[in-house]
């Protein structure tokens, strides 16, 4: 697997893809942080970005797996679990050489704005987490893993407690009340699934650590550990085509 991690950054790199995430953490650093004087919003800034560069190379990096190019070297490895591990530990790479660009040209361009080394350290742990939940669930909602079925029923997940507040909410005399108590009834029990992320970029950006937030965070580590299991599960089920 570590040979294909190498062959997936080697192309990465050769096609030039990489230099959208390495430039979009220069841009970040320069524009979003060149004013800021506030660790909280320097931390907020970094969480955010590497979160949204998460989402960008995992679509990326699962176009360049559905390749069939790329899927002839499925066949030099013992299972289809090692080829697309590999892409996601090649997406999680990438990203995290764009955040270390970000932190280091933040330092440059803005040291006013950089917070204590003690408290960014504190808050590397959640964003990790953070980023494996970007990556894992893009992954989930590209058409290398998931039918359409499987990615609206995802979406879905996704949006109906986020849109609740703005959209739904807005509407409570227009919709039939069996209609409205569904809603509430999914909004409850997708809301729980996304309320320990939710937790955990608030833990990036102020790393307290208690007993609650620890608690949240292995709480949303074995969620994101399923959905990992989930995809791959996806994935080898999936009707393989080489062309």
């Amino acid at each position: 697997m570590i040979r294909h991690i190498r062959w997936v950054l080697d192309d990465y790199v050769r096609t030039q893809r990489i230099f959208v995430e390495w430039g979009a953490a220069l841009v970040v650093a320069y524009v979003a942080l060149g004013a800021h004087v506030d660790a909280s919003s320097t931390l907020s800034t970094w969480a955010l970005s590497a979160f949204a560069l998460a989402l960008y190379t995992t679509s990326v990096i699962a176009d360049m797996a559905d390749h069939p190019i790329s899927l002839t070297r499925l066949l030099q490895l013992p299972t289809r679990g090692h080829y697309i591990g590999a892409y996601l530990l090649a997406a999680l790479l990438v990203v995290l050489s764009a955040y270390a660009i970000l932190v280091g040209a933040t330092a440059i361009v803005a040291p006013n704005a950089f917070p204590a080394w003690t408290v960014w350290l504190a808050s590397i742990p959640p964003l990790l987490v953070l980023i494996c939940t970007g990556v894992v669930v893009m992954t989930m909602l590209t058409p290398l893993v998931a039918s359409p079925f499987q990615r609206i029923f995802l979406l879905a997940m996704l949006a109906v407690p986020l849109a609740w507040d703005r959209v739904i909410a807005l509407l409570p005399d227009m919709l039939p009340g069996t209609v409205m108590a569904i809603f509430h009834a999914l909004t409850t029990v997708f809301g729980v699934i996304l309320w320990p992320s939710m937790q955990l970029y608030a833990l990036c950006i102020v790393p307290q650590y208690t007993v609650v937030s620890i608690l949240l965070a292995t709480i949303h580590i074995g969620i994101v550990t399923g959905l990992a299991a989930l995809t791959l599960r996806w994935y080898v089920r999936r009707p393989l085509t080489i062309a």
